[in-house]
């Protein structure tokens, strides 16, 4: 279990911001599929990219592609893709420590809808652990992709970690940048 805060930072004037915070309690899992993040793309809505930015996604060598063509570039887990011109997720997306009890990372979001412009893509949230090895440490996790499949359940967070889980798509997405190579982990994550 955690306690996860939503941090909402908005621009009220140039000289003043107002941060709203809520608290709820969710799982966490651990995922890895080498998809590239819904939040890569504008949904053929290019407007969402000076509003809300785009995830930057990486060509197979983990190179990351210009914004343009990472957000129309097609995900390497789609069956048949070129995996020369498909998009995938950075190996710079797993987790990184920053102390004992803190460290910074990306997470997919599960929700009813994986919009490429649902209002929770980029947001950032603080998870706190509340049981397990990982009681009363601290994340802070950005998210690149709204779903989530399996038994998740509504804001339970798949935290992207490398060989946590290949979610429901398989190893689609790491054969086409790894070549086959195997990154273990459960079909739909880990707990």
């Amino acid at each position: 279990m955690l306690l996860l805060y939503h941090h909402l930072l908005c621009l009220l004037t140039l000289r003043h911001h107002a941060l709203v915070k809520a608290q709820t309690v969710a799982k966490t899992y651990t995922g890895w599929d080498c998809c590239k993040p819904i939040c890569a793309s504008t949904d053929n809505r290019p407007s969402l990219l000076t509003t809300r930015g785009a995830v930057r996604v990486c060509n197979r060598s983990s190179q990351p592609l210009p914004t343009t063509a990472g957000v129309s570039a097609v995900t390497g887990c789609q069956p048949g893709v070129n995996t020369n011109t498909a998009a995938y997720l950075c190996d710079t997306y797993q987790p990184i420590p920053i102390s004992n009890d803190l460290s910074y990372g990306f997470a997919i979001q599960v929700q009813d809808s994986q919009a490429a412009d649902h209002p929770n893509c980029c947001k950032c949230y603080q998870l706190r652990w509340l049981t397990g090895a990982a009681a009363n440490k601290t994340m802070i996790v950005q998210v690149v992709t709204p779903g989530g499949a399996g038994g998740c359940q509504r804001g339970d967070m798949i935290i992207l970690t490398p060989g946590g889980g290949v979610g429901p798509l398989g190893q689609g997405g790491c054969n086409g940048m790894y070549g086959g190579l195997q990154l273990g982990g459960a079909q739909g994550g880990e707990e």
